[in-house]
Order: structure tokens, then sequence, then C-alpha cells
């Protein structure tokens, strides 16, 4: 009785540790330094903790992790080159890859198709660059 117990311990316990190795945040984003101004505290969620922040608390914390509506009672420490390189991996991390890209035309030299990832071109007959780079843009 006690072998089949232990089976069943170590059979539910397993999931709950892969679980938490998937929860962690990425590397890449950097935390910067903050620090609560003004009156009150606030209560927020870093790194899966629950914390309070009294006021004139230092912290480190991501940006993302930071509620908007608060923004205005925290000052970051970081120095400005660390939240422009914050800012870079942030915007590369939330980059949209370009969904559709020019083709030339078969049979023409000057008419191009704005084909799709699979291929298909999206325009009912083949247009000159000018009017192809202006379709392409309304579609970015």
């Amino acid at each position: 009785m006690k072998k089949k117990e232990e089976e069943v311990i170590t059979r539910t316990t397993k999931p709950k540790a892969a679980e938490h190795a998937t929860e962690a945040t990425p590397v890449e984003e950097t935390r910067l330094r903050w620090k609560k101004i003004g009156g009150g505290s606030l209560r927020i969620t870093l790194g899966g903790k629950k914390k309070i922040i009294k006021p004139g608390e230092v912290f480190l914390a991501h940006e993302s992790e930071l509620p908007v509506a608060f923004m205005d009672s925290l000052q970051c420490l970081a120095s400005e080159t660390e939240k422009k390189i914050n800012k870079e991996i942030v915007a590369k991390q939330n980059a949209v890859p370009a969904i559709y890209e020019l083709q030339e035309a078969e049979g023409t030299d000057d008419l191009w198709n704005v084909v799709n990832p699979e291929g298909k071109a999206i325009n009912e007959e083949p247009l000159d660059i000018d009017a192809a780079n202006e379709l392409l843009n309304s579609l970015s």
C-alpha cells in the first residue's frame, strides 16, 4: 500500500515543479530602479510575489509590472541609457514582422504585386511601383 501512495505523491509533485519553471520573467528585459514618492503605500505583484511599497522605498521592477495608474507616484532612478536600452528591448519583443511584401509580376518589367505570406497576390491587377508601395504602406 505504501508504494502506491508514494507513486501518487511523486506523480502529483512533478508537474508543479515544471509549472514554476515556465512562470519566470523574460531575461532580456532588465529591471529598473524605482522610488515610491508621495504618501500612502502601493500594493503590487513583483516577480509573482505580492509586495507593499512604502513611501520613499527603492525597489527593482520591470516597467511592465507596474500599474499605469500609479506611474505618477513612482520615480525611475535608472540612468537615461538604461531606460533607452530597456525600451529598445521591449520594442524588439513587441515588433510585428512584415506580413506583406512586394513581388514583381510575371511577364512584366515595371508592374508589381503585393503578396501575403502564402505568396498570393492581394491586388486584382499588377500595379506600378508607386501604387504598390502605397498599398503596402497602408497595410502595415
